[in-house]
């Protein structure tokens, strides 16, 4: 993605040997730190409902799908 789309500060051309590896490296250390905060910050905003669905999915072993659409929409078991 760094490398073949230029998806990064690096930009697009990189395709060929690149000299410093390492920038790349960088570039893509960078967009996974990026990717982890992001999911980390979802997860903790939705703690509440990933916690009802937890428990919905140890009471029950298997869930829904509207199940799981009526939880998001009512962020409620009932």
């Amino acid at each position: 993605m760094v490398t073949k789309y230029g998806m990064s500060d690096l930009g697009p051309g990189q395709d060929s040997e690149f000299s410093d590896k390492t920038a790349i490296d960088q570039e893509i250390k960078k967009i996974i730190d990026m990717c982890y905060l992001q999911a980390k910050e979802i997860i903790s905003q939705n703690k509440l409902l990933l916690d009802k669905i937890t428990n919905l999915l140890l009471e029950q072993e298997t869930i829904t799908k509207e199940e799981i659409d009526k939880l998001v929409a009512t962020k409620q078991l009932n």
